[in-house]
């Protein structure tokens, strides 16, 4: 496998540790009697049906705000289900948003699946050899405890900033590089 990443899931629809109803509850994810209504669309700039036009916002300006300073590339991928592995199904996400045809390797993939309540992050090979082993666990572990809360939006925005800034530790913005892959968010199941 080209990329190395961490998982969160236990099967009694929970984020990690017990989350109270998180789809009932989250502000801007879809009501558990409204999941099976959730758009199936191609990958889109906006998470229609899982954040409001203002978290999307917020969100992909969270990733233009980390990317500044940075060659590296992070995207978010939401979907309502992850049938299987999730960290299997973020891999495959990974590849088929071309997130491992970046020049240096160092794209970041954030993935979720709502409906099931399982994340995994995604780094490429060139993100994974500069950082520490224990670095994408301290990242997951920031994101459960902010969805434990139900700041998913909050913990979304503060994750891409702290893997922009490992990212412009790592890989600076050169007066070279050139934006690889668009700064939006995907959703559905592509």
């Amino acid at each position: 496998m080209y990329c190395q990443g961490v998982q969160v899931e236990d099967g009694s629809g929970r984020w990690d540790d017990p989350i109270a109803n998180l789809v009932n509850t989250a502000k801007g994810f879809v009501p558990n009697e409204m999941a099976s209504k959730a758009p199936e669309a191609k990958i889109e700039s906006m998470v229609k049906g899982y954040f409001s036009n203002v978290e999307d916002r917020a969100i992909i300006d969270a990733i233009k705000e980390a990317e500044k300073a940075t060659s590296g590339e992070i995207r978010l991928h939401v979907e309502k289900q992850c049938k299987g592995d999730v960290l299997d199904r973020a891999s495959e996400v990974f590849s088929l948003l071309a997130m491992h045809k970046t020049q240096l390797r160092n794209g970041v993939l954030i993935y979720l699946a709502v409906v099931d309540r399982k994340f995994a992050i995604i780094g490429d090979t060139g993100i994974n050899q500069k950082v520490e082993t224990h670095y994408w666990g301290g990242i997951k572990d920031h994101m459960s405890t902010k969805f434990k809360t139900d700041a998913i939006v909050l913990g979304l925005c503060e994750t891409i900033k702290t893997i922009g800034q490992k990212l412009k530790d790592h890989f600076p913005l050169l007066t070279s590089d050139v934006i690889e892959l668009e700064d939006e968010t995907s959703n559905g199941d592509t």
